[in-house]
């Protein structure tokens, strides 16, 4: 079965809630999409892309990994790779069920691959 991704493009903000400041809050959402992924690495015309965040240039991915593990990689020209660093350059891996955040600029591409 293949893997499936999810991410949703976010700015975070402060907001009051209970007596006390919580700094994670989704303030607002600019977009989302998902992504069918397979065991070769998302190519260059198929690759997710970062949309402007309102007046900024800068918000958060927040990627979700719904089915196998899969590998997710960032920046101007990724490529994923099974066996990755942890670095955005060949991705970080994602579990089913798992939620990363990461920081990104408008324009920011993703390659995901599925891993066993």
């Amino acid at each position: 079965m293949a893997a499936r991704l999810r991410i949703e493009f976010v700015s975070l903000g402060s907001s009051v809630r209970l007596g006390r400041i919580d700094p994670t809050i989704i303030m607002n959402i600019y977009g989302a999409t998902a992504l069918d992924v397979s065991s070769t690495a998302t190519s260059s015309g198929s690759r997710p892309t970062t949309p402007a965040f309102g007046s900024s240039t800068s918000g958060y991915a927040i990627l979700r990994g719904l089915d196998n593990p899969i590998v997710v990689a960032w920046g101007d020209n990724p490529t994923a790779v099974d066996t990755p660093t942890g670095t955005p350059n060949d991705g970080k891996r994602i579990n089913p069920g798992e939620e990363v955040a990461i920081y990104v600029t408008t324009g920011t591409k993703f390659s995901a691959i599925q891993v066993s």
